[in-house]
């Protein structure tokens, strides 16, 4: 199964639209993520967060019967749990196979995403090193 991590900074009306949708569609446990998004926003830097929802429409094998059979919350895993240790973040998800739900890590003095991406109206691709053309084609062959 391919694993992707996928970095986003949150709005409040991006917020509010998850917390809608979550609302809307009946999820098990909303309330539960609901608390575990509002931590990780309001978290000033980074913030590792694991939420898991079935997809029953394409995923037959990862059914809701086998997640409420297999994920565990933090808090069942771990009486007490500090989410500022990066080691303590590892373990956590070595020993239950990343099967595990709630805000699993977040950095110390982290600096928050909004300070260190330029505003919405200034091109991302403008501000990033770009690597030179035989550095970029050996990187693409790498993939191919």
């Amino acid at each position: 199964m391919e694993k992707r991590t996928l970095a986003v900074q949150v709005t409040e009306e991006l917020f509010q639209r998850v917390k809608w949708a979550v609302t809307k569609e009946g999820i098990k446990q909303k309330d539960f993520i609901i608390r575990i998004i509002e931590k990780a926003v309001d978290h000033k830097g980074f913030s590792y967060v694991n939420i898991f929802t079935p997809c029953v429409t394409f995923n037959h094998f990862n059914t809701v019967q086998w997640y409420n059979e297999h994920l565990k919350k933090i808090s069942d895993v771990r009486e007490t749990y500090d989410p500022t240790s990066k080691a303590d973040a590892l373990h956590l998800l070595a020993e239950t196979d990343s099967l595990v739900t709630g805000v699993i890590y977040e950095e110390k003095d982290g600096v928050p995403f909004g300070d260190i991406v330029p505003s919405k109206d200034i091109r991302l691709i403008d501000h990033v090193e770009k690597p030179s053309k035989e550095l970029f084609e050996d990187l693409c062959k790498e993939f191919r």
